[in-house]
């Protein structure tokens, strides 16, 4: 019997985020596949700027498929906000 390689375990995340700093009410979600908070963050940093668009992050919450609920991991990334509609 073959074993395989499994890597590294993926959870998913969400990233709550605003369209821009202007539009308070616009939330919106973006979900990805990743092995933490801070590589979730950084794929959402990636495609804002290949996008450039600016965004006002909020939060990012990890999927418990066990509890059925997410769970706010944003403390342990560095939130910032992106500006790249204006390169």
């Amino acid at each position: 019997m073959k074993k395989y390689d499994t890597g590294e375990k993926l959870y998913e995340y969400r990233i709550l985020y605003n369209a821009s700093s202007s539009m308070i009410v616009m939330d919106s979600y973006h979900y990805y596949m990743a092995s933490s908070a801070q590589q979730a963050f950084d794929f959402h940093d990636s495609a804002m700027k290949y996008k450039k668009f600016c965004s006002q992050n909020l939060k990012v919450e990890r999927f418990d498929p066990y509890a059925d609920k997410w769970i706010d991991e944003s403390e342990l990334c560095e939130l910032q906000h992106f500006d790249y509609c204006n390169d």
